[in-house]
């Protein structure tokens, strides 16, 4: 372990001593404080007993395997970014550990360059008050973009596919900013938006359709941020995320 001059404190979780030495010379170097754990029990303690800034969670482990360990994770500090590692081709569980909020994933043997990059992004958010975001959309594809879009940038989350779950996420958490779709399968994004506003007037709503006359309709609404058209455009996401960046620094 090393004293970070950087500020970050990074956990390694992998059963290859190999690999915990490779992070350990490499983030050393660079004056990240390193703490390492030689499988997912171990890690899992770990995050118990400390704060950290990411970690980097072999897939593959004897025991408690990458994905149970990551949400074994996610339950103690949901909040920790973590960037899934592998030497196999386990596309199937990368992806689902995708779906369920994982940051980015990077195959054995490493690119130092992205390991690097995937540091700075970290580092950089450490002095940026990101907003926390819930997506409300009945659409799978449409959750699942927004899994890997948020994750990769290291935004705090949690998404909704029907308006129960939408309505007690809202009593439960506080949000700065939703993407809610207007039209649901179990109601209309308009009635729950004003269900929303009975509990909390402080969350920011951008409304998405691929109908434009309800874009039309949710325009209209008072206290909206704006509304997206279907599909998304990717630029006008960042924006809204950049101006709700601003407001809640």
């Amino acid at each position: 372990m090393t004293t970070a001059k950087t500020g970050l404190k990074v956990l390694v979780i992998d059963d290859e001593k190999i690999i915990r030495v490779f992070f350990g010379r490499l983030l050393s170097a660079q004056g990240v404080e390193v703490t390492e754990a030689e499988n997912g029990y171990r890690g899992v303690e770990l995050v118990k007993e400390k704060s950290f800034d990411i970690c980097f969670l072999d897939v593959k482990m004897p025991g408690m395997d990458g994905l149970e360990t990551y949400r074994q994770i996610r339950k103690i500090n949901p909040e920790i970014p973590v960037v899934m590692m592998t030497g196999y081709a386990v596309e199937e569980t990368l992806e689902q550990a995708k779906k369920e909020g994982v940051r980015d994933s990077i195959y054995k043997p490493f690119d130092i360059t992205q390991v690097n990059t995937i540091l700075s992004d970290i580092q950089l958010s450490k002095f940026t008050t990101k907003p926390r975001i819930l997506v409300v959309d009945d659409d799978e594809n449409m959750l699942d973009f927004f899994s890997n879009f948020l994750g990769r940038k290291n935004y705090s989350f949690e998404v909704a596919n029907n308006s129960e779950q939408a309505e007690k996420l809202i009593k439960e958490k506080e949000f700065d900013l939703i993407f809610l779709d207007i039209v649901l399968k179990d109601t209309s994004g308009i009635k729950l938006y004003q269900k929303f506003r009975e509990v909390s007037n402080k969350p920011q709503v951008i409304f998405m359709t691929s109908y434009p006359e309800k874009l039309e309709e949710a325009k209209q609404l008072s206290g909206i941020r704006g509304c997206l058209s279907k599909p998304l455009d990717i630029e006008k996401i960042f924006g809204f995320l950049k101006s709700v960046e601003q407001k809640i620094e």
